[in-house]
């Protein structure tokens, strides 16, 4: 999405945001059940919660518990709050693993910066760190493989 709006989105004039506004308004509302529930946080000790001992618990607790802390309220910034993101309790986990390969905003950008673990981790770990990450913080866990984030790094 991020590409979406530095390279197009960003360049609409007043009169194409006001079109495109207009027309949105024109779409009615769709109610889905497919969502799963939100999930209030976790716990703030990393040993609640869903097998602290497992390869995705360390994952975390190596590489990402400083920026989105034990208890997913996000420890530097709001937008690292994983506790009440939809990509976090999506059952398919798909925008998370994608999140975790590619990252988000750019190093030079003071907030909303993620790195990029695609060339850090393996298909496996990735599959085990976004398995244990909606277990923890989301309402439904995923069963992510690592053949699904494979074919995710390849698109």
């Amino acid at each position: 999405m991020e590409e979406a709006i530095d390279v197009s989105l960003s360049k609409l004039t007043d009169s194409d945001i006001a079109a495109m506004v207009t027309y949105l308004q024109t779409i009615p509302p769709r109610r889905s059940s497919g969502f799963a529930a939100m999930a209030k946080p976790a716990s703030r000790s990393p040993v609640q919660g869903p097998a602290p001992g497992t390869p995705g618990a360390r994952l975390f607790a190596n590489a990402c518990v400083g920026c989105h802390a034990w208890n997913g309220s996000g420890a530097l910034v709001g937008e690292a709050q994983l506790t009440g993101n939809r990509a976090v309790n999506d059952r398919t986990a798909a925008n998370a693993a994608l999140m975790v390969l590619n990252g988000t905003g750019r190093p030079d950008q003071i907030r909303r910066y993620m790195p990029s673990f695609r060339d850090s981790y393996s298909d496996t770990e990735i599959a085990a760190v976004v398995n244990y990450v909606t277990a923890r913080y989301g309402g439904t866990p995923s069963t992510l493989t690592a053949a699904k984030v494979a074919a995710l790094r390849a698109e």
